[in-house]
């Protein structure tokens, strides 16, 4: 009992030093396991198969902005090289709706883009919601992608939805020439019992 007594000193020392190490993650234990989770997702990063290197711009910041497929994203130096996870949540068949995907950002990758202002983004988007992104296939080809949304917050790790895009739009408005990389998105219809008016 008196060693322990006479050793106070340094259990108190040991206890600062541990409580210190404990709180530099954070001030509550939810905190202190976001940032563990965090730390153990960006050190094991790279062993997930849906870990990628993809390149985020918005549309104006867009030196290919005629192509759908085939860009040279790598040698862009317009657009922000990325770590990304690109998760698939089904496969498609005939019988079922568009897949939805999603990107998820490595942590403390959340804002990206030098040029980027909140004062450019429209009421209630989120960032990087209304942004291009290019994300390679196996193949190693890029194909552009548009960020159309956020999960609702239920993921600990936020993730992002992003549909490919599949239409080059070209219009005229007040004698002005656009175009435009967009998503055309389809839907199933289901019809059941039978109708008649």
């Amino acid at each position: 009992m008196r060693a322990l007594l006479e050793g106070g000193d340094d259990m108190k020392l040991n206890f600062n030093s541990y409580l210190n190490r404990v709180t530099s993650s954070g001030k509550y234990s939810g905190q202190v396991h976001k940032t563990e989770s965090d730390d153990i997702m960006n050190d094991t990063w790279w062993e997930d198969p849906q870990a990628r290197v993809a390149y985020l711009y918005d549309f104006y910041h867009d030196s290919e902005f005629d192509r759908l497929t085939g860009l040279h994203s790598d040698e862009d130096i317009l657009k922000q090289a990325v770590d990304i996870k690109f998760i698939v949540t089904g496969h498609p068949t005939l019988s079922n709706s568009q897949i939805e995907y999603y990107i998820m950002f490595r942590p403390g990758q959340e804002r990206l883009l030098d040029y980027y202002d909140d004062s450019t983004c429209h009421v209630d988007a989120d960032y990087p919601t209304g942004m291009y992104i290019d994300i390679p296939d196996q193949d190693e080809i890029f194909n552009r992608w548009l960020i159309v949304g956020s999960d609702d917050g239920t993921n600990q790790f936020k993730r992002y939805r992003v549909m490919r895009c599949n239409f080059y739009l070209h219009w005229t408005w007040n004698n002005n020439l656009y175009d435009m990389c967009v998503v055309l998105r389809y839907r199933n219809s289901y019809n059941s019992g039978v109708w008649s008016d």
